[in-house]
C-alpha cells in the first residue's frame, strides 16, 4: 500500500523507495510472492512524474469518497479489492495517519475474515522523542496501539528495542530489523565527473540544512583559494526552505550555494563529486545517500546511528569527528585536500551500493519477514 502522497518534487525517498521495489519485485525471477500495488490516482500520477512504475503491471486502484459515508465506502472498496485479489498481506509501506480508517477497520475485524497487516516504520526519531512530544506521539500510537499490526519491519534496531520495550494494549506484534536496502543503479550511475559537492533532501528540522549552510561558510574561511574550484548546491524543499535562503544570505554565500530542486536527481548526482548529509540521529536507509553513492559519489557526512552501514571512514565517507558544522567543515576540508583518494573512494561507493546493498538482498529479507509472519498466523 502506497498512497496519500503528496509533493515529492523536494524529498520523497521512502515513496521512490517503496515505487522502485515494487517494480523490481514484480519481475524478480527468484521471487516467492505476487505482489500488488495498492494505490490511488493522484498517487500514481506523482510517482510516474518522477519516472517511477513505467509500464508495470499490478497495480490497483483504490477509491477515495467525499461525501459523509466516505470512511465506509473507502473500507469496502479496499477490503473487496483485498479479497479480489486474494491478499495474503497487506504490508503498508510507510505509514501515515492517510491509511488510519481503512488499516483500524480492517484490524478488527476476526482473524479468519483478514490477511496479515505489517507496516514499514522508517522514522528513526522514534526512540528520541516518543516520550516528550505529545504531538508527535499521537500518530505513533496509532501504529502502536490503535492499529492492531501483526508485524512491524524497520531498519533500525534502536527502533526494534523500543517497540519490544514498551509494549502493546493488544499484543507485541513480530518486529523484524532488515540490514540492507537498495537503490535503483539502472537510473543511478556515474557520468563524467564535476567539482560539485550536493546537499539533497528535504529541507526539515531533522535534516538539519542549516548545518550544511554553516559548515560551507567555515569551509570558505579555512580554504578560501581552494573551495574557488568547487560549487554547493542544496536541493530540497521543506519548511526551512525560507529559513535556509536567509542564512545564505545572513553569510554572504549567495554565490557560493546554490539552492534549487530536481524532481530527476540522477542527472545531478552522475556529475557531482561528493555527497554531504548533516542530518539528526541517521543515515541509513537514507536513498538520497544510496543513490548519490551508486553515482560514485563521496560521502560526507555525521556519524550518527548506522551510518557505517552506508557510509565507512577512510573507504567511501570523510566522517566528522566532531558533531558539528565545524566537524563537517573539516571533513569537507579533508576531502577537497585529498584529490588522489577521490577516484578509489568514488569505486567504494558505487561497490557498496551495487554489490553490497542491492535488491536482491533487501527482497531476501523481506521474504523472510514475510513467510514468519505468516507461519505466526
Amino acid at each position: 500500500m502506497l498512497y496519500g502522497i503528496g509533493d515529492v518534487s523536494g524529498g520523497g525517498g521512502a515513496e521512490r523507495f517503496w515505487a522502485d521495489f515494487f517494480e523490481k519485485y514484480r519481475t524478480y525471477d527468484q521471487r516467492k510472492y505476487d505482489v500488488y500495488l495498492f494505490c490511488d490516482g493522484d498517487s500514481y500520477g506523482r510517482l510516474k512524474e518522477i519516472r517511477r512504475l513505467s509500464g508495470v503491471s499490478g497495480v490497483v486502484f483504490l477509491k477515495n469518497y467525499s461525501n459523509r459515508f466516505k470512511h465506509t465506502l473507502e473500507f469496502f472498496d479496499f477490503y473487496l479489492k483485498l479479497l479480489s485479489y486474494g491478499i495474503n498481506v497487506v504490508h503498508v509501506a510507510e505509514y501515515t495517519t492517510v491509511y488510519y480508517e481503512r488499516l483500524r477497520k480492517l484490524s478488527r475485524l476476526p482473524g479468519w475474515m483478514r490477511p496479515v497487516l505489517s507496516t514499514t516504520l522508517v522514522n528513526c526519531i522514534i526512540p528520541y522523542r516518543y516520550d516528550w512530544d505529545a504531538g508527535f506521539k499521537k500518530p505513533i500510537d496509532q501504529v502502536l496501539k490503535a492499529i492492531r499490526f501483526d508485524g512491524i519491519m524497520s531498519w533500525y534496531h534502536l527502533l526494534k528495542e523500543f517497540i519490544l520495550e514498551k509494549g502493546f494494549a493488544y499484543k507485541v506484534p513480530y518486529v523484524y530489523a532488515v540490514s540492507y536496502c537498495f537503490a535503483d543503479t539502472s537510473k543511478f550511475r556515474p557520468a563524467e565527473k564535476r567539482n560539485d559537492i550536493v546537499f539533497a533532501a528535504r529541507l526539515g528540522a531533522n535534516k538539519n540544512p542549516l548545518m550544511f549552510v554553516e559548515a560551507v561558510s567555515l569551509l570558505e574561511r579555512l580554504e578560501p583559494e581552494r573551495i574557488k574550484d568547487w560549487s554547493f548546491a542544496i536541493y530540497g524543499k521543506g519548511e526551512q526552505e525560507e529559513l535556509v535562503r536567509e542564512r545564505i544570505r545572513e553569510l554572504g554565500l549567495q554565490h557560493t550555494i546554490k539552492m534549487g530542486y530536481s524532481l530527476h536527481m540522477a542527472d545531478v548526482l552522475a556529475h557531482s563529486k561528493c555527497f554531504v548529509s548533516t542530518q539528526d540521529y541517521e543515515n541509513f536507509t537514507s536513498l538520497s545517500m544510496l543513490e548519490a553513492m551508486a553515482c560514485g559519489n563521496v560521502i560526507v557526512s555525521r556519524n550518527v546511528g548506522q551510518t557505517g552501514y552506508f557510509a565507512k571512514a577512510a573507504v567511501n565517507a570523510f566522517l566528522a569527528e566532531e558533531d558539528t558544522a565545524k566537524g563537517i567543515a573539516m571533513a569537507l576540508a579533508e576531502f577537497i585536500n585529498r584529490p588522489e583518494l577521490h577516484e578509489r573512494m568514488q569505486m567504494e561507493s558505487v561497490r557498496i551500493a551495487t554489490e553490497i546493498h542491492t535488491a536482491k538482498n533487501f527482497f531476501k529479507e523481506t521474504e523472510e519477514y514475510w513467510e514468519a509472519l505468516l507461519a505466526r498466523k
